[in-house]
């Protein structure tokens, strides 16, 4: 299971990113079409969905997935992403 916090972190990064602070209708939508025109990797609002909803398990995420998402948010890749939420513990 994806730790809570790291979990957190993305989920509020993600929504800062569209400039929103909670996730409202069409959001996922919104969220999968920013993360293509920024970094041209499609994730699908399926996927976004699953990062919003109350049991999600990104570990079974596939690498494509968590880099997208880490590109979109400005990092080179996943792991990075992943130590700047460790760091903000």
């Amino acid at each position: 299971m994806y730790p809570n916090h790291e979990l957190s972190v993305l989920r509020r990064r993600l929504l800062e990113k569209i400039g929103s602070t909670t996730l409202g209708p069409g959001d996922c939508s919104e969220i999968s079409v920013q993360i293509f025109v920024k970094t041209g990797y499609y994730v699908s609002r399926s996927t976004i969905k699953r990062i919003f909803s109350t049991t999600p398990n990104l570990s079974d995420s596939s690498p494509f997935v968590k880099n997208a998402l880490g590109s979109f948010l400005g990092f080179d890749h996943w792991e990075a992403l992943k130590q700047a939420i460790d760091r903000e513990k």
